[in-house]
């Protein structure tokens, strides 16, 4: 499953399941494991630091 998010200046203005349509339009494309989003969501992880360790 892919989520579309739309970010705009640090604020999250829309996120909804992604079309396939989404996923061939959009500039970037970030996948995490279904623990890390968890980390993330919950505020254990900071998204910046898990993007840039891989």
């Amino acid at each position: 499953m892919a989520v579309n998010v739309d970010l705009w200046h640090g604020e999250c203005r829309e996120a909804r399941v992604a079309s396939e349509g989404d996923l061939e339009a959009v500039q970037y494309i970030i996948s995490a494991s279904p623990k890390n989003w968890r980390r993330i969501l919950k505020g254990n992880l900071d998204p910046i630091l898990a993007l840039m360790g891989g």
